[in-house]
C-alpha cells in the first residue's frame, strides 16, 4: 500500500489495537468488540471510539516519521489528522459529553470539553507554522502527548462509567447518534 492511498478507514483498521480500560465484563466485552473490528463506524459507540482513537494514533506515529523532504506527506496526513480529530471530537461533544453531564458528572463534561478545546487550538497551530524544521515536529509531539493523556481517561474513567450508567437503551441511541454525527463530519 502507498502512502496515497491509504485513507482514514484502512488506517483505522491497520493501527486497531486493545487499550487497557476497566475490568468489568461490559468493557472487556466491548474490548473485545473494538479489537475485532477496525471500522471508525462500526459497533457499539465505545467501539467506535476506540477505533478512532487507534487511528488518531496511528496518524500521529506517521507524521512523526515524515522528514522536511517530504511536504506534500506531512501536509496530507496533518489534514488527514485534523479532519479525523475534528469528526471524533464532533461527534464525543455532542453525543458523549452530554450525556456524562446528564449523569451527574458536569465537572467531568466540562474538563473534557475544555481538553479538546485546547486541543484545537494546537492544531491551528501546526496547520499555520511552517511544516519544516524541528519546532513542527516538536510541537505535533506536544499535540500528541495531550491527546494521549485525554484518551487514557476516557477510555480508563469517563467511557466505561458513562457506559455502565446508561440503560440499553440510552447505550443504542448513543451509539447511532455518535455514528451519525462522525459520518456527517469525516471528510
Amino acid at each position: 500500500m502507498t502512502d496515497q492511498t491509504v485513507t482514514r478507514r484502512s488506517l483505522a483498521g491497520l493501527a486497531l489495537g486493545a487499550a487497557a480500560v476497566a475490568a468489568t465484563p461490559a468493557v472487556a466485552q466491548m474490548r473485545r468488540g473494538a479489537m475485532a473490528m477496525g471500522n471508525p463506524t462500526a459497533g457499539s459507540w465505545m467501539d467506535q471510539v476506540m477505533a478512532q482513537h487507534r487511528a488518531i494514533d496511528m496518524l500521529f506515529m506517521r507524521l512523526k516519521q515524515t522528514r522536511d523532504n517530504q511536504m506534500p506527506m506531512r501536509t496530507m496526513l496533518l489534514k488527514q489528522l485534523a479532519d479525523t480529530l475534528t469528526a471524533h471530537s464532533v461527534a464525543e461533544e455532542v453525543t458523549l459529553y452530554p450525556a456524562i453531564a446528564q449523569k451527574n458528572n458536569v465537572p467531568k463534561s466540562d474538563e473534557l470539553y475544555l481538553e479538546q478545546s485546547h486541543a484545537k487550538v494546537i492544531l491551528n497551530e501546526l496547520d499555520k507554522m511552517p511544516k519544516q524544521g524541528p519546532a513542527f515536529i516538536t510541537r505535533l509531539v506536544a499535540l500528541e502527548a495531550a491527546i494521549k493523556e485525554h484518551v487514557a481517561d476516557e477510555e480508563g474513567n469517563a467511557y466505561p462509567r458513562l457506559m455502565a450508567a446508561c440503560s440499553p437503551a440510552e447505550n443504542a441511541k448513543m451509539t447511532a447518534d455518535f455514528r451519525m454525527h462522525y459520518q456527517k463530519h469525516i471528510v
